[in-house]
């Protein structure tokens, strides 16, 4: 007669049950998911990090040591033979003169 109490005992039958072997194998696997998620979001979050500040200690070295390599390196020496550099521009002496003339001449 103890059995027979009179109540009715649906509760393990409902879907919603939180002790469900079902409900708690989701809630396990969900939660590992979860975990496993949260792992992997940090593994990229340390290396974007890890990027970010190597970038940051090669610019900085990049800036303390002036750049590059140190040293000019002419790629076309051939090009630009030296006297023509101290020469200067034809073109532009010979309209400064014609300016200056032209300014005497006003004056």
């Amino acid at each position: 007669s103890d059995s027979m109490s009179g109540r009715l005992i649906i509760l393990p039958k409902k879907s919603w049950h939180v002790w469900r072997r079902d409900n708690l194998e989701k809630v396990l696997r969900d939660e590992r998911l979860a975990e496993e998620e949260k792992e992997s979001n940090d593994v990229k979050t340390r290396n974007l990090e890890q990027e970010r500040r190597i970038e940051l200690l090669k610019n900085k070295k990049a800036k303390k040591s002036g750049g590059g390599i140190g040293f000019h390196v002419d790629l076309f020496p051939e090009k630009i033979p030296e006297k023509s550099c101290a020469k200067g521009n034809d073109e532009y002496e010979r309209e400064k003169e014609k300016n200056d003339i032209q300014k005497m001449k006003r004056e």
